[in-house]
């Protein structure tokens, strides 16, 4: 069971959840939208033996809210912070969905020594230029009257019928969740993907990698996390059967991806 727990640090209240007091440490990165529930279902499927740590990104979920940009930077020294708050010492693998991946990047870019390995889900660095105006458009909406306003648009693309008819009960709860979120957050975080590209971080990152793409995304298609993935030294590309919120639409391929991980790396 996770304990959920609160912390101020770094100027920003944060929520955050635990699981487990030993083994290998594998921190969760929510996407945009999200919250640290949306990897419940990941974490009910991984070993026991996993000790697990995620939180509310800044302005996601019930962590303090944020308006204007978010700061990349900021949000891997949060993880940092949480990490020291929770005395993990050694390094840890860090697995993130979407925007989530991009923060995943970034530390482990910025925190090579406390980095054992990152895995991106569908990974959010940048905007493709056919989506970039129509989004940034769409910020205005959000702001303005919420995320039920682009909902139907971002959604079709995020969780496709293909992937709704498999569990329809799924996709309510969800649906329900992501139209709650908070729209100064999201676009917030928007904001921040417009700016990064393959080039920020990616070089950098020395430990192993693996970058998945969903078959059913047109939001991070295959061919485009392959082409980010050969921005990252030794880094693994993989396709599966899922869409761009793969942690919830698919938690035990997400779990099994994470024990592999750890396996093949040594690091279980």
């Amino acid at each position: 069971m996770s304990r959920i727990a609160w912390a101020d640090l770094n100027g920003v209240a944060l929520r955050y959840a635990a699981t487990g007091a030993s083994g290998p440490t594998v921190v969760l990165i929510h996407e945009m939208g999200g919250s640290l529930e949306s990897w419940d279902g990941v974490v009910a499927q991984l070993p026991g033996d996993i000790r697990t740590l995620r939180h509310d990104l800044r302005g996601s979920g019930m962590s303090e809210k944020i308006q204007g940009c978010a700061d990349v930077e900021a949000l891997a020294a949060d993880i940092a912070g949480l990490l020291d708050l929770e005395a993990v010492a050694g390094p840890v693998v860090l697995a993130g969905c979407a925007a989530g991946a991009a923060v995943a990047m970034c530390f482990a870019a910025r925190y090579p020594a406390r980095t054992a390995g990152v895995i991106g889900l569908a990974p959010a660095v940048g905007v493709q230029a056919a989506f970039r105006a129509e989004r940034l458009e769409g910020l205005k909406s959000v702001e303005t009257h919420g995320q039920r306003s682009i909902e139907q648009d971002m959604l079709a693309r995020a969780w496709p019928d293909v992937l709704r008819l498999r569990d329809p009960d799924v996709f309510a709860a969800y649906r329900a969740r992501w139209i709650a979120a908070d729209p100064y957050g999201f676009a917030a975080l928007s904001r921040m993907l417009f700016d990064l590209t393959f080039n920020d971080y990616l070089p950098q990152i020395r430990c192993p990698a693996l970058m998945v793409a969903g078959e059913h995304d047109p939001l991070r298609p295959p061919d485009h996390v392959a082409e980010l993935s050969t921005h990252i030294r030794g880094c693994r590309f993989r396709s599966v059967d899922s869409g761009h919120f793969m942690n919830v639409q698919s938690p035990e391929l997400v779990a099994g991806l994470i024990a592999g991980f750890l396996r093949d790396n040594g690091l279980a």
